[in-house]
C-alpha cells in the first residue's frame, strides 16, 4: 500500500536545463531535441541495430576516446573541441549508454561551460540530478530510436523478459522499457522514480511516458512511500506487485538501475498498467487501393509528400496521380506556395477538393530527380508535417488515407515513417488507411487485417 503525498511538479532549477528549455517542458523539449538529432543522423546513413553511439559521435566529428581513469564517462572540451571520455573496462552496455548520455549533454547551450561527468565530481550542484534524468531520457531515444526494435513490441509485458532482451540488444534498461511503451498498443507506461529519503521509502516521480493507449495521472515531482519500488535494492533487482496512488491502482513491474551522480540508492524503472480493463491503441489498417478514392464515411483527409524545389507534381509517384484526379489541389498549392515566398520544409497545405474531402500536401522532401541527397525524405520536417495533419484531423473529426508516404522516392525507412505516423496521428483521427498498390505485398503481413477491409 501507498501512501501518496501530493507535491507540485518538479520545480526544475538547473541553470543548464532552464537555459534549455527556454520556458517549455523540459522532457518533452529534450525528447524532441534527440528524436531531431537522431533523424539527422538517419538522413546521412547512420542506421541499426545495433545503433551505435559511436559512429553517432563520428558523424558530429566528436571525438571519442577510452580512458581507464574516467569513473563511466565525461564530455569535456579541448581547444574548444568537445571530446567524450569513456572507461572501457565497464559492460559492453553500460559503455554504450555511457556514450550517448555523453552526446545528450551536447544538446544543452552551456555543454562547454565545465566538465559533464556521470559521477559525483567536485562542482557538481545538487540539482544536477535534473540534467542527468534529461540525459538520460535523451541516451534512451539514442540507442533505440523512433522506428527501431519492432520486436520487443510484446503482447506481454514481463520485466524479466524485458531485461533479458535488453542483454541481447546491449541497451540499457531505461532504453529497453522506453522503446516497449512506445511501440505497445498495450495500456501501458514508464514509470521512472529516484528514493528522496533514507529513513522511509520515499520515491520522487521522476517522469511517466505512456503508450499510446494510456498515460496513468502521476505527475512529475509527486512524492510518495512505497514497499514496492524499495525492493530494488540494487542495479538489476526487480520487483512485481502492485502500488495505490491518491489517484489510481496500478500494477506494476520494476527494476533498480544506476542511481544519480552522488546518491546511494538505486533509481528505479518500471512499466505500469492499470488495474480495470482500458482498450487497446489503434493501429493503422493496410488495404489495396488508390488513396486518391477514399473509403468509408464522414470527412477524410488524402495526405501526401511533396519536394521543396518544385510546385509542379510531375514524375512517376503520387503526386501527379492526385494532381490528375484533383488538379484544384495542385492549383491551391500553387498559390499558397506563391503567397508564401517558396516552399519550406515542414510546410502543410490543407485543401478541400469536394465537400468532405480534402487533401493534406506535406513539404518533407529534399529537392528531386539528380539534386537530392542520399535520402531525399527529411523526417524532422515529415514529423513537423504529421503532427499539423493530426491537427487538421481533430478540427474536421477526419479520417487519413495516404500510400506509405516517403518510403518510395523520397528514400525514407518505413519503420520509421509507420511510428512516426502511430505517434502523430492515431491520437487525433478517427482512423488511418494505409493504401497498397493491388497485388502488392503487404509490409506488415496483416492479411487478416486486409480481409476485414475489401
Amino acid at each position: 500500500m501507498v501512501e501518496a503525498m501530493r507535491e507540485s511538479q518538479i520545480n526544475w532549477t538547473n541553470p543548464s536545463v532552464t537555459a534549455f528549455a527556454a520556458g517549455s517542458d523540459p522532457v518533452e523539449s529534450v525528447l524532441e531535441a534527440a528524436r531531431e538529432l537522431v533523424f539527422d543522423a538517419r538522413e546521412r546513413g547512420w542506421g541499426g541495430p545495433p545503433f551505435d553511439p559511436f559512429k553517432l559521435a563520428d558523424l558530429r566529428r566528436i571525438r571519442v576516446v577510452p580512458v581507464d581513469e574516467v569513473g563511466e564517462a565525461r564530455l569535456v572540451h579541448r581547444e574548444g573541441r568537445p571530446r567524450i571520455e569513456f572507461n572501457p573496462n565497464r559492460p559492453p552496455a553500460r559503455v554504450r549508454f555511457s556514450v550517448a548520455h555523453e552526446l545528450a549533454h551536447l544538446l544543452f547551450p552551456d555543454a562547454a561551460d565545465r566538465v559533464r561527468e556521470r559521477v559525483h565530481g567536485p562542482r557538481a550542484r545538487p540539482d544536477d540530478w535534473q540534467i542527468e534524468l534529461l540525459c538520460n531520457l535523451a541516451a534512451a531515444e539514442l540507442l533505440m530510436p523512433t522506428g527501431s526494435f519492432p520486436e520487443v513490441a510484446a503482447e506481454e509485458l514481463d520485466i524479466n523478459e524485458l531485461m533479458s532482451q535488453r542483454s541481447e540488444f546491449q541497451v540499457s534498461p531505461e532504453s529497453a522499457l522506453l522503446r516497449v511503451v512506445r511501440l505497445t498498443s498495450l495500456p501501458a507506461a514508464v514509470l521512472a522514480a529516484a528514493r528522496v529519503r533514507r529513513d522511509t521509502p520515499s520515491y520522487r516521480v521522476d517522469y511517466v511516458i505512456g503508450s499510446r493507449a494510456w498515460t496513468p495521472r502521476l505527475e512529475r515531482g509527486d512524492v510518495f512511500d512505497d514497499e514496492l519500488l524499495a525492493q530494488c535494492t540494487a542495479i538489476g533487482y526487480t520487483a512485481k506487485g502492485e502500488i495505490v496512488t491518491s489517484s489510481a491502482r496500478l500494477s506494476a513491474q520494476c527494476v533498480g538501475v544506476p542511481p544519480y551522480p552522488g546518491d546511494s540508492y538505486p533509481r528505479v524503472i518500471g512499466i505500469v498498467r492499470p488495474e480495470t480493463a482500458i482498450a487497446v491503441a489503434s493501429e493503422p489498417l493496410y488495404v489495396h487501393g488508390d488513396a486518391a478514392e477514399p473509403r468509408g464515411d464522414g470527412p477524410k483527409i488524402i495526405a501526401h509528400v511533396v519536394n521543396d524545389k518544385t510546385v509542379n507534381w510531375g514524375g512517376h509517384g503520387f503526386a501527379p496521380h492526385l494532381r490528375s484526379r484533383y488538379p484544384e489541389a495542385q492549383e491551391d498549392v500553387r498559390a499558397w506556395v506563391a503567397g508564401a515566398s517558396g516552399l519550406k520544409l515542414g510546410g502543410t497545405r490543407l485543401t478541400e477538393v469536394r465537400p468532405g474531402v480534402f487533401v493534406c500536401t506535406m513539404v518533407a522532401q529534399r529537392g528531386y530527380g539528380g539534386d537530392t541527397p542520399k535520402i531525399p525524405l527529411r523526417y524532422g520536417a515529415l514529423d513537423r508535417c504529421l503532427a499539423a495533419l493530426g491537427q487538421h484531423a481533430r478540427a474536421h473529426e477526419a479520417s487519413i488515407h495516404m500510400p506509405m508516404i516517403g518510403a518510395g522516392q523520397a528514400g525514407g525507412d518505413w519503420g520509421v515513417i509507420k511510428e512516426m505516423i502511430a505517434a502523430r496521428l492515431l491520437p487525433e483521427a478517427t482512423s488511418v488507411l494505409i493504401y497498397i498498390l493491388p497485388g502488392a505485398p503487404l509490409p506488415d503481413a496483416q492479411e487478416a487485417q486486409l480481409a476485414l477491409r475489401v
